[in-house]
């Protein structure tokens, strides 16, 4: 995966644990997302645990579009992922941290 040559500026991998890997001798953690970086991407958004398929499908549509709607802009995707876990909390379905939490955004963006 590292000679991929990603150029993109954010990755989404909103399939469950996508952030767990293991720790390497002077490496910090690896797995997914750190494949992603040494392959050129330069944001990367990723699962702690086993995720709720609907309430990540809600999750990821409401973060996308607060990426690309020009009138609510987020600033970045840390913005728009907090952005859209805060709509997500408004469901009484999906209010418990659970169904939100469970993504971060790391990386320069």
């Amino acid at each position: 995966m590292l000679d991929m040559g990603i150029t993109a500026d954010l990755a989404v991998l909103s399939a469950c644990q996508t952030a767990r890997g293991g720790n390497g001798w002077g490496e910090g953690a690896i797995g997914l997302s750190w494949s992603l970086f040494a392959s050129g991407a330069s944001t990367a958004v990723v699962s702690q645990w086993e995720v709720d398929s609907s309430s990540t499908t809600s999750l990821m549509i409401a973060f996308h579009q607060r990426l690309l709607n020009a009138t609510t802009r987020a600033k970045g995707a840390p913005d728009a992922l907090r952005q859209a876990a805060i709509a997500l909390m408004k469901n009484p379905a999906y209010r418990h941290p659970f169904y939100w939490a469970g993504f971060i955004s790391i990386g320069a963006k």
